[in-house]
């Protein structure tokens, strides 16, 4: 019996070793692989952070690109305002040239025949006058008045036909559509004959020849000039339209429908007002139709 007793007790402690044994190593794997799920969580919140950065950095990456979308769109709209004034600041520096010019021509030209009269003359050479009669202060001044009144009229008719034939002879080259020779004429005619009351005709069709070949910044300016040194000539009121004709091929509508209301509200009986009020029924029938697919 106590063999039997020895025996069994053994057997329990060897049965009890190896339970233990097996405790002790699914302990440790148990810790290690505890281990390991604790390493990878925090990789994985590790992960999330970095995904939640990103998606955050992509949110101002967007952000900042409609911001710079939004500040092209400005820059590009202070662009076009930049260069619609430096347009009108060219017109009027070129106007400011012009007035100087004219002022300069002024200031240089020769004294008219009143003003070489009420001068004082230079004193004739003395002579021993008569002993019964002296000469009188009122006979001497025909004597001074003649050689100067003569010339002033005689260059005045020589001046007319000239001035008509070179006029003409531009015209004329304009009909033929020989627009060199045409603006050349004019030009030359302007040059000569700058008080002449076809001053303001011969800028005008300076301008229309600007206006044929496309120029239509010059075109604009000599229909200003007409508009602006002849306001009384009888070309103002086609400048204006002529000139919000080309405005309206620039493209900016805007200038062409005020000067073509000003037409209509300044000149309501003329020809011109036919025209541009005709251009602005054009102009708002464009706009208030839908556009085509």
């Amino acid at each position: 019996m106590k063999g039997g007793y020895r025996l069994l007790l053994l057997v329990m402690l060897l049965v009890i070793f190896n339970l233990y044994g097996c405790i002790t190593t699914g302990g440790n794997e148990f810790s290690a692989l505890n281990h390991r799920m604790l390493m990878l969580e925090e990789r994985v919140y590790r992960l999330e952070q970095s995904l939640e950065g990103y998606k955050a950095s992509a949110k101002n990456v967007a952000d900042m690109g409609a911001s710079l979308d939004a500040v092209k769109g400005r820059i590009g709209q202070v662009q076009g305002r930049v260069e619609e004034h430096d347009q009108k600041l060219s017109l009027l520096s070129n106007q400011i040239a012009q007035l100087q010019e004219r002022i300069s021509k002024i200031k240089e030209a020769p004294p008219s025949s009143e003003q070489r009269v009420e001068s004082p003359p230079k004193a004739p050479t003395p002579t021993p006058p008569p002993p019964q009669r002296p000469p009188s202060p009122t006979s001497e001044r025909p004597q001074q008045e003649a050689p100067t009144t003569k010339p002033t009229q005689e260059q005045a008719e020589q001046k007319a036909p000239l001035e008509k034939s070179l006029y003409e002879e531009s015209l004329t080259a304009y009909n033929r559509k020989d627009y060199n020779a045409a603006e050349k004429g004019f030009q030359e005619f302007l040059k000569k004959y700058p008080d002449s009351p076809m001053a303001d005709d011969a800028t005008f069709w300076l301008g229309e020849i600007h206006f044929v070949r496309g120029n239509l910044l010059k075109a604009i300016e000599n229909y200003q000039r007409v508009i602006d040194v002849y306001p009384k000539g009888n070309k103002v009121p086609m400048a204006m339209y002529k000139q919000g004709k080309a405005w309206e091929k620039l493209g900016d509508s805007t200038a062409a429908k005020i000067l073509y209301e000003k037409i209509v509200k300044k000149y309501p009986n003329s020809s011109e007002a036919k025209l541009a009020q005709q251009a602005l029924n054009e102009l708002n029938k464009g706009k208030a139709s839908p556009p085509s697919n």
